[in-house]
């Protein structure tokens, strides 16, 4: 279930390494990418998919935008930093910055079992 949440190309790579049995000379050559590009990128992903983040956020759809959820799965399944999703979504850094924060901190309610979501200071 958890690999149908990865992108058609990181999917296939999951896919092969895992099911089938590829080494990452076998799948470097597939992609043609760099062995050692693909070895990082398959461990990264299947060490994503094992975290609880992005699909616990998933399960919650429907308290988060369209924005927020793809900003989501850039930083938590992808391991995206902030700037890149910026730039791959043409959001300013800052308002990227903020989403990031605030799935960050609803994330860490969610998973610790906080009774209340922490709020802005007042002055």
């Amino acid at each position: 279930m958890r690999l149908t949440l990865l992108e058609k190309n990181d999917r296939y790579l999951v896919e092969l390494y895992v099911h089938k049995g590829l080494s990452f000379h076998e799948l470097s050559q597939l992609s043609g990418l760099d062995e050692r590009t693909v070895a990082r990128q398959v461990k990264l992903l299947s060490k994503r998919l094992l975290s609880d983040n992005y699909l616990t956020i998933y399960r919650h759809k429907s308290n988060f935008t369209s924005t927020e959820l793809a900003i989501a799965y850039d930083r938590f399944l992808l391991g995206l930093g902030c700037r890149r999703i910026a730039k791959r979504h043409k959001l300013p850094d800052r308002s990227t910055f903020k989403i990031v924060k605030k799935l960050q901190v609803w994330l860490d309610h969610k998973l610790n079992n906080n009774k209340t979501l922490p709020t802005k200071r007042q002055k």
